[in-house]
């Protein structure tokens, strides 16, 4: 953020709660839907501009580029459904949880790479998985992941609205991702 919009006031809420709580009752749980709109009013109503969904422009992207989206996720509930042209590297996400970021991305590179053959685009479902897009810029396609996108979409829809613009504030809101 502060390379794009160094201007700006940002306040990053994680609520590791609602992440746990949903692997346990799914993320379809209406209680648990609740709990995260009930928190996303309560970060608008603490002076935050917008409660933004961090991966919906990268979202909008992956439709955008191709048919073939290659979605890779590393945790069966980083809310990101099994699907044909879903890549779920679970051998990654021990890595992840032990705090060895560096076996982590190395692990879903290598995983990426053998599965990107059919694929226009690849999609990072997870925030934490940012660090593998370097180390794939030779594949030839897009390799998209939320945080890079999704505070630049923040920004851009800041500038867009005038008076937002002036109070010169906003906030994400999101579960860690993983």
């Amino acid at each position: 953020m502060r390379d794009i919009a160094p201007d700006l006031e940002v306040r990053h809420l994680v609520m590791e709660e609602l992440l746990s709580d949903a692997r346990v009752v799914g993320i379809d749980n209406a209680a648990l839907v609740k709990r995260v709109q009930q928190a996303m009013r309560e970060a608008a109503s603490g002076g935050a501009f917008s409660a933004l969904r961090i991966d919906r422009a990268m979202a909008d992207r992956a439709v955008r580029t191709g048919p073939r989206v290659l979605i890779v996720s590393a945790a069966t509930q980083a809310g990101v459904g099994t699907r044909p042209s879903a890549l779920l590297v679970e051998e990654a996400w021990a890595h992840f949880q032990a705090g060895d970021t560096g076996r982590y991305v190395e692990t879903l590179a290598a995983a990426i790479r053998g599965a990107v053959g059919k694929a226009d685009v690849v999609v990072l479902a997870q925030a934490s998985m940012a660090p593998v897009t370097p180390l794939l810029v030779d594949l030839g396609i897009d390799v998209l992941s939320s945080p890079g996108l999704g505070v630049a979409h923040a920004v851009a829809t800041l500038r867009a609205s005038h008076s937002a613009w002036t109070a010169g504030s906003v906030s994400t809101l999101a579960g860690p991702q993983g």
